[in-house]
């Protein structure tokens, strides 16, 4: 089995994703697949805001971004054509604006998710 060369505490990633299903009341999708509640669990469950009115970057490059703490993270403002800081008071979870398609939301939504986890677990 090739090494996983993006995560190197990751061993088995799905067991991972097997672990994090349970963990957020999706177990049952193991076996029947099914749409997973994404943006449910994490403001839920994950007790996390999103923030998807703000751009992260000024050609597309990042599509997401999470804020463990409060403070403040980098946002693209085209008006200015810089990047500004946006102020989080809160463990908060960012989408590109320009992200429209819902499944690439989700998708993001659920990577970041995912570090939340992780991060919790270490």
């Amino acid at each position: 089995m090739a090494k996983n060369p993006f995560m190197h505490f990751v061993q088995d990633l799905e067991k991972e994703a097997e672990d994090f299903l349970r963990k957020y009341e999706c177990a049952d999708a193991i076996d029947t697949p099914r749409c997973i509640p994404i943006r449910d669990i994490a403001t839920r469950l994950m007790s996390l805001d999103i923030v998807d009115t703000e751009y992260l970057s000024y050609d597309g490059s990042v599509q997401g971004a999470i804020a463990f703490t409060n403070g403040i993270i980098d946002v693209y403002d085209w008006s200015t054509e810089q990047n500004i800081g946006y102020e989080v008071s809160h463990p908060t979870l960012f989408v590109d604006a320009d992200i429209l398609n819902v499944g690439r939301v989700n998708n993001t939504i659920a990577h970041e998710c995912f570090h939340w986890w992780r991060r919790k677990q270490l």
